[in-house]
């Protein structure tokens, strides 16, 4: 799976703090669960990103459990606990 998140800003990976910090609580609070998602495994990998523990926490208590999972695997990558 791809988990590099293109947008029309460019991917996620490459967008300033401000933009990257932006997208993922965008996409957290979607209530489109591939939005949620689709944030959930981009923040499995290891780049910057302001507020990631407070993004992952918001989704480790996500209604889905794919994306909960996801948040997990995103949490042990990111060293943030998984309350």
């Amino acid at each position: 799976m791809d988990l590099l998140i293109k947008t029309d800003m460019g991917w996620i990976e490459q967008l300033s703090s401000w933009d990257a910090t932006w997208l993922a609580c965008e996409w957290a609070l979607s209530d489109h669960r591939a939005s949620r998602l689709a944030i959930a495994n981009a923040l499995t990998r290891d780049f910057p990103l302001v507020g990631d523990a407070l993004v992952l926490e918001y989704l480790l208590a996500d209604d889905d459990p794919q994306v909960r999972e996801a948040a997990i695997a995103a949490a042990a990558v990111r060293k943030v606990p998984a309350f």
